[in-house]
């Protein structure tokens, strides 16, 4: 009886442990899964294709997913330089945003996206840090940012 409940255990650990879905892969480090290598979190993107499937709403979310996920990298990392240029990008991002959406409503979506990205302490840990690091430093509109 005692070897059937062993092998019973055995089992169950290793299915259990090889069905992990991607919200609890996403949730181990602060950086989380990024398999297609596009600066966003799988669980993010996927939060953001199933919330927000309008093409343009899509686009400039996604880059503000991105860009938030710079901030993170470099909070963990206590990179100023990064995080300034992340900033800068930043005010182009959300200037595109506003003017498609106008201010309260481009206020919402990035609130809700923001709130996906920062959905562990570690992970707001690591923004605090990052938009830390950016104080004092006075910014530029970016107008490299392309609205397309």
């Amino acid at each position: 009886m005692k070897k059937y409940s062993l092998i019973l255990l055995l089992l169950l650990f290793t299915f259990t442990g090889c069905s992990q879905n991607s919200d609890n892969v996403n949730q181990q480090t602060v950086l989380g899964e990024d398999l297609n290598n596009d600066g966003i979190r799988d669980d993010v993107e996927e939060f953001i294709d199933n919330n927000y499937p309008d093409s343009i709403e899509n686009k400039q979310l996604r880059k503000y997913a991105a860009n938030v996920q710079e901030i993170i990298i470099a909070g963990q990392e206590n990179n100023r330089d990064r995080a300034i240029a992340a900033a800068e990008r930043h005010t182009g991002i959300l200037g595109c945003l506003s003017d498609e959406y106008g201010s309260s409503e481009t206020l919402k979506k990035i609130n809700d996206v923001k709130g996906k990205i920062t959905d562990n302490r570690e992970r707001v840990k690591a923004y605090v840090i990052g938009d830390a690091l950016m104080g004092g430093y006075v910014f530029r509109i970016d107008g490299s940012v392309s609205c397309d």
